[in-house]
């Protein structure tokens, strides 16, 4: 006889899971960061399989040194955060270490795969992410060379880099 357990759920410990945002120039180094908290996020175990999740982020957080960049951020050409004040990635598939799920920014809809690392903890679990996004498909073309000509340094690499830290608990 096999007794099977039942999928566990993990909520985020929104005070210590962190998803940072790198977006880059098209030319030179210049590589300005910032930060964005998590809202919410559940994920369901069954065993060692992630089997489902949900994550909600807060993007009124969002989070950079310089005051003026992180109000430009936060504004209409880039997060438009006072019209869209979430985006999430709801997971559908996992296959081997890789989730694919839908993205959600500025309520533009996009299916998306990234490779995860699920590891445990003595209270929980740790799941982390990097992916690269083309803010261009979330209709953020603010200074893309694909949208714009003649932007010399001004112009900015469509893709950014997130990175996805979540500290969870039952």
């Amino acid at each position: 006889m096999t007794v099977r357990t039942p999928a566990v759920t993990y909520s985020a410990d929104n005070d210590k899971s962190t998803i940072k945002c790198t977006g880059y120039a098209e030319a030179g180094r210049y590589a300005p960061s910032g930060m964005v908290k998590v809202k919410s996020a559940i994920l369901k175990l069954d065993g060692e399989v992630l089997v489902s999740g949900k994550v909600v982020i807060d993007m009124p957080t969002l989070s950079q040194s310089n005051i003026e960049m992180q109000t430009h951020l936060r504004g209409k050409d880039f997060s438009d955060v006072a019209t869209y004040p979430e985006a999430t990635f709801v997971l559908s598939s996992v296959k081997d270490n890789a989730v694919s799920g839908t993205l959600t920014i500025k309520g533009i809809k996009q299916l998306i795969t990234l490779p995860v690392a699920i590891t445990r903890t003595s209270d929980g679990l740790l799941l982390k992410a990097t992916l690269k996004v083309d803010r261009t498909k979330f209709n953020i073309k603010y200074n893309s060379s694909a949208y714009f000509q003649d932007l010399g340094n001004y112009a900015i690499k469509n893709e950014f880099d997130i990175d996805i830290n979540l500290t969870c608990h039952l």
